[in-house]
């Protein structure tokens, strides 16, 4: 049975996409990004994300600077305007976890070429702004293990309604979490061991 937070959750996503993650977009050639460069350089395009995001009841998870910055480049990338909903399905279904954890560390939006240079799937949900990297803060072996678990149990309560896909890096202390929404239910790695000792915890 759903939990009251698993509920409202559902709600906002439904509120988001008409009671249907079908009418989020679907994949298709993912294109690049509007902007590339630095926090200054881009300034009006994070603060235009970040209304967004506020908008969307999502803007106190994250801020755009924390969902576009490409680590590895050291610059921000701004997603495509029409990608920017994608991310608040994601968000809202992760956001229990958010909540149980306090505080997670994001990160997002990846354009091709900088999805390709760090080693991304081909077909990644971060190509469309439909995905993100959580760890846990701070980063000690007891939060990585707890950001796991609930992550989890999460993926348990709404993967399907919100067609979850859950990737979790390391079988005992994961480095990281991946969480994306809108395409299909499915798992890799080791999220399924984590799953299963969600059930018996």
């Amino acid at each position: 049975m759903a939990t009251p937070q698993e509920r409202e959750a559902v709600e906002e996503a439904d509120a988001v996409t008409g009671g249907s993650v079908d009418a989020l977009p679907r994949r298709s050639t993912p294109r690049n990004a509007e902007h590339t460069g630095s926090a200054d350089e881009l300034a009006d395009e994070l603060a235009e994300l970040d209304a967004f995001l506020n908008d969307a009841g999502v803007g106190d998870m994250t801020s755009a600077r924390e969902l576009t910055r490409l680590p590895s480049a050291g610059v921000y990338a701004i997603p495509p305007r029409d990608y920017w909903p994608n991310i608040v399905p994601v968000l809202v279904s992760l956001r229990p976890v958010w909540e149980q954890m306090g505080q997670l560390g994001f990160r997002g939006y990846r354009p091709p070429e900088y999805n390709d240079a760090v080693g991304g799937a081909p077909d990644s949900m971060h190509l469309y702004f439909a995905a993100v990297d959580a760890r846990a803060v701070p980063l000690t072996n007891t939060n990585r293990r707890r950001l796991a678990l609930l992550a989890a149990r999460q993926f348990e309560a709404v993967g399907e309604q919100f067609e979850v896909g859950l990737g979790v890096y390391g079988p005992n202390t994961p480095s990281n979490i991946h969480w994306d929404a809108g395409f299909r239910r499915r798992t890799w790695r080791d999220a399924r061991a984590w799953i299963e000792k969600a059930r018996n915890t």
